[in-house]
């Protein structure tokens, strides 16, 4: 599930077959949930720290082959997963089997 706005996009994935290392250097993190969700805003890619998620679950789907802008961002979906990026060309791809992300 995706979250987009004039700020960043943020997705977040439940089932999935990898994992990301926590970071130890944030006390936040350690009283979080970490690793199944990766955003980008107007700057860079990262993996938030999170305690509770808000989403839609009325939320039109974004089929494969379309893509959403909103502001300076963009989000595609295709069989592969789903992609987003800023202008800057950050971003990240997203899937079951992997996430990267790129032009960090």
């Amino acid at each position: 599930a995706c979250v987009m706005s004039e700020a960043g996009a943020s997705c977040w994935i439940g089932d999935k077959d990898w994992e990301i290392e926590q970071p130890t250097d944030d006390p936040f993190c350690a009283q979080s949930d970490w690793g199944n969700a990766v955003d980008v805003v107007a700057d860079r890619t990262i993996f938030p720290c999170y305690t509770d998620l808000a989403w839609d679950l009325q939320a039109e789907a974004l089929n494969y082959g379309l893509a959403v802008e909103v502001g300076s961002f963009r989000c595609e979906s295709n069989e592969g997963g789903v992609a987003c990026q800023n202008d800057s060309g950050q971003g990240f791809v997203l899937n079951r089997t992997e996430v990267e992300r790129f032009d960090l």
